[in-house]
């Protein structure tokens, strides 16, 4: 088996949200330059075991910036249909919507709709739904004192559990841990 390296920047609860009302998907990036960039920034860090936090903050900057330029490229061949139907997805994400009911408002098939979706979007779009929920829950577990169960029934969920169970598969903490963690 070979072996290989993995680089992961977690930012800050406030840079989080920001990026989450960008870009609520995860990027998959597979472009030479950012992986170029990716394993320059990684060969620095080794070189200088004691970086200081701006030194760390221009690299993750740097890496950030190669990967939203491919990014843009990327976003610059999506069909404007698409765009639309992921937009609908974002602003009616805490209601009952489905793929069905999003291609038959924009006119095509919701098996075209799903597979143009996973294409460039690298996400399918019930995948896509439910992390625009798990961003929705965030702002409000960070900007309110409603009880979990209020909160997953506002945003879309069937229940806390329903909420909870998503919750930890995006984030990987419950949303009482992510809530204590970010009023400290």
């Amino acid at each position: 088996m070979g072996r290989g390296s993995f680089l992961t920047i977690t930012p800050s609860a406030n840079v989080a949200c920001l990026l989450d009302g960008a870009v609520p998907v995860p990027l998959v990036i597979h472009s030479a330059q950012s992986i170029s960039a990716a394993i320059e920034s990684r060969r620095h860090l080794r070189r200088n075991r004691l970086l200081l936090s701006e030194d760390l903050e221009g690299h993750c900057l740097d890496l950030a910036g190669t990967m939203s330029n491919s990014f843009e490229t990327e976003n610059r061949h999506v069909p404007s249909w698409l765009i639309r139907a992921r937009e609908l997805m974002r602003d009616c994400c805490t209601t009952t919507i489905t793929v069905s009911s999003v291609a038959n408002h924009l006119g095509v098939h919701p098996v075209h709709l799903a597979r143009a979706f996973r294409r460039y979007f690298h996400v399918s779009p019930g995948e896509y739904v439910s992390k625009c929920r798990i961003s929705c829950a965030r702002d409000r577990l960070l900007n309110s004192t409603l009880p979990l169960a209020e909160i997953a029934a506002d945003v879309g969920f069937s229940d806390q559990s329903h909420l909870t169970h998503a919750f930890v598969r995006e984030t990987a903490m419950t949303p009482a841990a992510y809530r204590r963690l970010h009023q400290a």
